[in-house]
């Protein structure tokens, strides 16, 4: 077989095309993708200040090469990273994106859970094996992270923060969605959120959107980025991961279902428009005053659990 581009030696095939490429031009397929999320979906615009979290794992690195590749003038796009405080894991995580960000002359700045919250996941991790109703580490560790992302945005003047949300991550948070009948969550589902959000949240926008999770990691075997590919240590069995499973099998049985998930979602959008739980005005959270829909925000709520637990 050859490859549709070139009639070069196949070496990548995608089902759902079906397409056959060989390996220079499966990245010519997908960087041409990705630039085309960026215009259909109007996520960067001249001028834009944008702020990459960067996690060390594939999908937030790949966000942050393709960035800095795609608009190397007139826009000042750096990095943060985030160190939870998961003793090895995250060590080597945040080693492996320094190094890659040195590589490419990427900005970025450094901040951790102990020195912000005067705690660490590890510590977290501890207090919910001993008492599992207050919830899982994943749900700590992302109300946390995505809280501190968009105060350093902020406090560092940047207009917009991208994350490394895959097709993937939007598929299951569909499924999710339906099945617990919440349109409202779904409803801020999309390439970009937070646009018309008044208190105090910065924008967020996707560049992966439209990217299968497996591609991302082909793409960034083939570039030769290492990246971190160890799971959590304290990631429980989620429910996200059974919609993966899923998703995962249909996909095998029937390729093109998670683009005919994600499909759906661009069809209900306009529908959903204004249900979103974010959307309008954000008042300030009593405590804090960091934007929120509550008198007390999400974080303060989970830090305020964890002190009760004592």
């Amino acid at each position: 077989m050859a490859c549709e581009r070139c009639r070069g030696e196949e070496r990548v095939v995608l089902p759902y095309g079906p397409h056959k490429f060989c390996n220079e031009h499966f990245l010519e397929f997908f960087e041409k993708r990705v630039k085309k999320t960026l215009t259909k979906f109007r996520l960067v615009r001249q001028g834009d200040r944008i702020l990459v979290g960067v996690s060390g794992g594939k999908d937030s690195t790949c966000t942050a090469y393709l960035l800095h590749n795609i608009f190397p003038k007139g826009y000042d796009i750096q990095a943060v990273l985030v160190d939870e405080g998961i003793k090895g894991r995250k060590d080597r995580a945040v080693r492996l994106a320094k190094k890659n960000l040195d590589s490419w002359g990427m900005p970025y700045n450094v901040f951790s859970f102990r020195e912000e919250y005067g705690v660490t996941m590890d510590e977290i991790g501890a207090k919910l094996e001993k008492n599992m109703e207050l919830g899982t580490p994943c749900s700590f560790c992302g109300v946390l992270k995505r809280a501190l992302i968009n105060r350093k945005a902020k406090e560092m003047g940047f207009g917009k923060v991208a994350t490394g949300h895959n097709l993937d991550d939007h598929a299951q948070s569909v499924l999710m969605n339906v099945f617990d009948n919440d349109l409202r969550r779904m409803a801020g589902l999309g390439p970009s959120s937070g646009e018309g959000e008044l208190g105090g949240l910065v924008p967020r926008i996707k560049i992966l959107y439209e990217c299968p999770e497996n591609e991302v990691e082909m793409y960034m075997k083939l570039k030769g980025i290492r990246y971190d590919d160890k799971p959590c240590p304290l990631r429980w069995e989620a429910k996200r991961n059974h919609y993966r499973r899923i998703l995962d099998e249909t996909e095998g049985r029937y390729p093109g279902s998670k683009y005919s998930v994600l499909g759906t979602l661009e069809q209900m959008r306009p529908l959903l428009k204004g249900l979103a739980s974010g959307s309008g005005k954000l008042g300030k959270c009593g405590k804090c005053g960091a934007p929120s829909s509550r008198k007390m925000c999400m974080v303060c709520e989970k830090l305020a659990m964890l002190s009760r637990s004592l």
